[in-house]
């Protein structure tokens, strides 16, 4: 049996400005934190624009930041601040 130390969280990255809200930059984001496996489809609609959600794969082991800090030309050093929750899955054994 394959024990893995990684769990998927939602993160939710707010005061995002919006020439980020797009999935290909919310990946390369993301990715600094854990895997990056969805964007929050009401982000990318443009529905919800107080947070930007992305569900990524996490090792578990790891401390979760509450930041993320990122580079461009127009913010030059941007933190953005980041809440996570964790996605609970269930496991049947078969017992």
């Amino acid at each position: 049996m394959v024990v893995s130390s990684t769990i998927q969280v939602w993160l939710r990255i707010f005061e995002l400005p919006l020439e980020f809200w797009d999935s290909a930059l919310l990946w390369r984001i993301t990715h600094t934190v854990g895997n990056p496996i969805k964007v929050g489809d009401k982000t990318l609609s443009g529905e919800v624009r107080h947070y930007a959600p992305v569900l990524i794969d996490v090792d578990f082991k790891r401390e979760l930041p509450e930041s993320i800090m990122v580079e461009s030309v127009l913010w030059p050093f941007l933190s953005l601040r980041i809440y996570h929750y964790f996605v609970l899955r269930v496991v049947w054994l078969g017992i």
